[in-house]
C-alpha cells in the first residue's frame, strides 16, 4: 500500500484482501511532513472490540485517530479505539508521535467538519442499484477551511487495487530503501542539510508512485469549494482514493487518502481532511 512520508513507512496488511506481502508509504503520519517511518509492528492476530479479529496483521501507517493495518484479509483502517490494550501498549510511541504531529500542525482551533453539509450543494440522486457519494476534500488555513479544488476522487475494487499496489510497491521499494540509507548515513554524519534532502525526496517519491495507478471504476473532480458527487455500482468492499499537493497558511503540503468502504458510515457525507489522510 504505501509507505508514511513522515513515518513513511510500506503498510503490510490493511483493508484489502490478498496482501501478502504489500507495504504503504505515503507522506505523512496523519498530514505532516518530515518524519521518520517507525519499525512495523507485527501481531499473530489482533482482536478488535468491535468483534473482528485480524490474522497475521502488520501496523503500518499511523495517523491521528487510526492506523493502517495489513492482514490475512486486506487492508483496513482501524481507530485507535478499537485496539486491544496489549497492542496500544506496545505501539504507544508512534501513537503519540502521530497524534502530536497532527496537533502540530493544525495547531489553531477549527470548524469541526461535522458542521460541512456537502450534501447541501449536491442534490444528485442515486439510480437504482447505484452508490452515491457527496462529499468535501479540505485542508486549513488559519481557523478557515480551504476546500480543495480539482482533486481526482477515484473508486476502485479493493481487490484490485491491492494487486495493483503490490506491483507498484515491488518497483519503487528499491529506490525507497536506498533514500532511506542515505538519510542514516547523513543522521550519523549530523549533515542536517542532507537528512532535509533526503525526506524531501521521500515525500516525493511517496506521492509520485500513484501515477503509476490504473484508470478507477468511477471518478469525479472537486469544484473550486472542494466538493464532489460521485457515483459507482461496486458490489463488495471498494476503496475511494484521492491526492492532492495544496497550499495552507503559506505551506505546501501533500495528501493522500485511501479510504474503505469499511469505514464509510454515510456516503452523503464523506470528508477528506488532514484528520483522515494517510
Amino acid at each position: 500500500m504505501i509507505r508514511n512520508s513522515m513515518n513513511i513507512s510500506f503498510v503490510r496488511d490493511m483493508l484489502f484482501p490478498a496482501w501478502r506481502s504489500f507495504s504503504i508509504f505515503v507522506l505523512f503520519t496523519s498530514c505532516l511532513w518530515a518524519q521518520d517511518r517507525p519499525a512495523s509492528q507485527v501481531f499473530p492476530e489482533i482482536a478488535l472490540a468491535d468483534g473482528r479479529a485480524l490474522t497475521h496483521a502488520e501496523l503500518k501507517t499511523f495517523g491521528a485517530s487510526g492506523v493502517v493495518i495489513k492482514h490475512d484479509s486486506g487492508l483496513t483502517q482501524v481507530p485507535y479505539t478499537l485496539l486491544p490494550e496489549n497492542v496500544r501498549s506496545k505501539v504507544a510511541p508512534q501513537i503519540a508521535e502521530a497524534i502530536a504531529a497532527a496537533k502540530a500542525s493544525l495547531a489553531v482551533k477549527r470548524p469541526a467538519s461535522e458542521n460541512v453539509d456537502p450534501a447541501s450543494s449536491l442534490r444528485a440522486k442515486a439510480a437504482p442499484g447505484e452508490i452515491l457519494f457527496n462529499g468535501r476534500c479540505f485542508v486549513f488555513s488559519g481557523s478557515q477551511q480551504q476546500g480543495l479544488a480539482q482533486v481526482e476522487v477515484r473508486v476502485y475494487p479493493a481487490n484490485e487495487f491491492s494487486k495493483v499496489v503490490d506491483e507498484i510497491e515491488r518497483r519503487v521499494n528499491p529506490r525507497w530503501m536506498e533514500l532511506d540509507e542515505k538519510r542514516k548515513q547523513a543522521e550519523t554524519r549530523r549533515d542536517l542539510e542532507t537528512v532535509a534532502q533526503v525526506k524531501k525526496d521521500q515525500q516525493a517519491l511517496a506521492f509520485s508512485k500513484w501515477d503509476e495507478l490504473p484508470a478507477p471504476t468511477a471518478a469525479a473532480t472537486t469544484d473550486r469549494e472542494g466538493s464532489f458527487t460521485l457515483h459507482h455500482r461496486l458490489k463488495g468492499e471498494y476503496l475511494i482514493f484521492a491526492r492532492s499537493a495544496a497550499k495552507a497558511g503559506g505551506d505546501s503540503r501533500t495528501y493522500v487518502w485511501i479510504v474503505s468502504s469499511r469505514t464509510i458510515a454515510d456516503p452523503s457525507r464523506v470528508f477528506l481532511t488532514p484528520d483522515n489522510a494517510l
